[in-house]
């Protein structure tokens, strides 16, 4: 399992930035397990509060939309409102 982690401050477009340059050097091995039968899946959790500096939600850019669909990965995204 890969992860990003962040504190409550922390953007969570930044944070699937980083996830994707991370994929993205490990690509081919990824494709290999992808057509191998292996499954994967991008998980995104967040909470939300009123004090977030960042704002609600997030962006998942076309980089690593391209990548998850050349791996057949879906996106999960649970969104949460107040304190963990």
């Amino acid at each position: 399992m890969l992860a990003e982690e962040g504190d409550a401050a922390a953007d969570v477009s930044a944070l699937l930035e980083s996830m994707r340059a991370r994929l993205s050097a490990i690509r081919e091995q990824l494709l290999v397990l992808s057509g191998s039968g292996c499954s994967m899946i991008l998980s995104v959790v967040q909470w939300m509060s009123p004090d977030d500096p960042t704002g609600p939600g997030f962006v998942v850019g076309p980089d690593l939309m391209r990548l998850l669909a050349e791996l057949g990965a879906p996106v999960d995204a649970d969104l949460y409102v107040g304190g963990e």
